[in-house]
């Protein structure tokens, strides 16, 4: 699966491949962060480049008010708070297996 730092899954979007490379393949550069007038996705430079951080799933501050904040606009509010429960129960379950596979 692969997995952006904040948790969404690049193959579930209908842009990717078209569009988008992904969060990982692009330095935090997807093709939507123009649009919004951003040369990098504001959730990639926290995580990857200002913590160090492999994915949020990593940050105890998560979910911050940085994911909550970055909306698609043509969404509900609800269905925006669904998806970040999504990614977080996504990173924190990626991250609990791959802390025990490295244990072992």
């Amino acid at each position: 699966m692969l997995l952006t730092p904040c948790g969404a899954v690049c193959k579930k979007c209908e842009y990717y491949n078209d569009k988008c490379a992904g969060c990982l393949e692009t330095g935090g550069s997807p093709f939507w962060s123009r649009y919004i007038e951003q040369e990098k996705c504001i959730l990639y430079d926290c995580c990857i480049n200002e913590r160090g951080y492999l994915n949020c799933g990593n940050c105890e501050e998560l979910p911050c008010t940085k994911i909550i904040e970055l909306k698609e606009p043509n969404i509900t509010q609800e269905e925006h708070i669904k998806r970040i429960k999504r990614q977080v129960r996504r990173l924190r379950t990626y991250n609990k297996k791959n802390k025990s596979r490295s244990s072992n």
